[in-house]
């Protein structure tokens, strides 16, 4: 028998199949193996066939390139991983690894590779061209996808170990976050309203939530009677559009207690976008988005990224709709807030990430402890006798 998949042919009292491909480097090979009997034969040439189809037949280790390795790890990881991350890993591959590596043989690929790349990145080697070292963020990403695509490797048994994890993990960016006062972020707020986009503002001002969980918010998830909302999705500005999934991380899942004079806020809006999806001749339901257009459609974040940029720079700000989120934390912080609080209510993985992101906004702290200290102690020293 022969035909598209392969052929099985009788040998002495066995059936031998043989089924040809050409592989990722352009290579033809060919799979052979017999059994005892004729259905038997097909069935493990179909097998063979689908192998190679879903890329499980892997090429010579000593052949395959880092670079197709790593185009076939891209369409492993689709999967498992958030649509977002999935385009950052591609993005960094195909920009970065792949140029760098990508032509290094997988089993030869060795430390010493992955250290001079991101010593050549320190240097230079800018997307758009312009001169000095790529930012310090991008590298340290760089890294993680690296890492992460080799520990696979490891486990299809391609390497015997991963090159990247004894290398030098670069530094991210220290740049200090910035901050509106409290004064500022009024002026934003009564700037934005009447717009749709002044809701999704508020809630970044009053809740300190992201972007993507400003604008994927349900009225199910929002409790008015009790004053609160609960944060379970995201959505995520994509090459192919927004994408709505859940939240980040585990912890970004989180019940945030809202300000009461916020609370009488939305409690308003609920009933104005009641009156206007009843207008339309529809019911406002509890799968329907807080921040919207009037139809009830998505807020797209670009959209309310390029607003609030226009708005910032009408009024001679240096911020991005990120700032509000900062702001919420800044004015809780200097005002003597609960950090293990703020952290739950920002949805950090830890209090130690909240006090390293934020702590240069808390001004003067260490010299309030100093006073705290010395009032304490006063009373001692001053009834102490020199000797």
């Amino acid at each position: 028998m022969s035909g598209a998949d392969g052929h099985v042919r009788k040998r002495g009292n066995a059936y031998e199949w043989r089924k040809s491909y050409v592989d990722d480097l352009g290579k033809r090979r060919t799979l052979t193996g017999t059994a005892p009997t004729m259905r038997e034969a097909q069935a493990a040439l179909r097998k063979a066939a689908t192998a190679i189809a879903s890329g499980q037949i892997a090429n010579d280790p000593d052949r395959l390139t880092t670079g197709k390795y790593l185009d076939r790890w891209l369409v492993l990881s689709r999967a498992n991983v958030r649509a977002s991350t999935w385009e950052r890993y591609q993005a960094m591959t195909n920009n970065y690894l792949k140029p760098a590596i990508g032509a290094i043989p997988l089993s030869k690929l060795r430390p010493l590779h992955i250290e001079e790349a991101f010593a050549r990145w320190a240097e230079g080697g800018r997307l758009d061209g312009r001169p000095g070292p790529l930012a310090g963020s991008t590298r340290s990403l760089l890294h993680v996808v690296l890492t992460v695509a080799l520990n696979r490797a490891v486990k299809l048994e391609l390497l015997a170990r991963n090159p990247a994890l004894v290398t030098s993990k670069p530094r991210k960016d220290t740049a200090k976050v910035k901050a509106l006062t409290v004064e500022q972020c009024q002026q934003v707020l009564e700037e934005a309203r009447g717009t749709v986009y002044y809701w999704p503002l508020a809630l970044a001002f009053n809740c300190g939530t992201r972007r993507g969980e400003c604008l994927a918010l349900r009225w199910r998830n929002v409790d008015l009677a009790a004053g609160a909302i609960t944060i379970e999705e995201s959505v995520a500005q994509l090459r192919s559009g927004a994408h709505v999934g859940p939240t980040k991380t585990r912890s970004s899942v989180r019940r945030i207690a809202l300000p009461p004079a916020f609370a009488e806020e939305l409690r308003g809006h609920w009933k104005a976008r009641a009156e206007v999806m009843l207008g339309l001749g529809a019911r406002l339901t509890g799968d329907d988005l807080v921040c919207c257009w009037l139809d009830g459609t998505m807020i797209r974040p670009k959209s309310l990224t390029q607003f609030c940029l226009t708005l910032f720079r009408r009024l001679g700000l240096k911020a991005t709709f990120h700032t509000t989120r900062h702001s919420h934390a800044s004015i809780l912080l200097s005002s003597g807030a609960n950090v293990k609080a703020v952290q739950q209510r920002l949805g950090h993985a830890s209090a130690r990430m909240t006090l390293d992101t934020y702590s240069h906004l808390l001004g003067n702290e260490d010299e309030q402890t100093a006073e705290i200290i010395g009032k304490a102690l006063s009373v001692s020293f001053s009834g102490s006798k020199s000797s």
